[in-house]
């Protein structure tokens, strides 16, 4: 997804089997490159971020990560790792 600047999230905690999460689509992130990961405790805003970088349209996105606190229950209609996790703009 790289030309295209999109941006697949997966939960990778057991790396053997990862389960795609979200799908975010970047449209002015032309060709992303780069991808940072900022833990909450180094981030200014206190809360974990991804920031993506993007050769082609010279752009830097931030996003925040959202860790939403979810209860799964066999009545809910969700199942593990149903949640939004990024969201933001260049």
């Amino acid at each position: 997804m790289e030309r295209i600047g999109d941006i697949a999230v997966y939960n990778i905690s057991d790396p053997l089997k990862p389960i795609f999460v979200q799908y975010i689509n970047t449209a002015e992130e032309l060709g992303v490159e780069g991808l940072v990961f900022v833990t909450a405790e180094k981030s200014p805003t206190g809360k974990p971020l991804v920031i993506a970088s993007a050769e082609v349209s010279k752009t830097v996105a931030v996003f925040e990560v959202n860790m939403p606190s979810i209860t799964v229950t066999e009545t809910s209609g969700l199942e593990n790792n149903d949640a939004v996790i990024c969201s933001g703009h260049p």
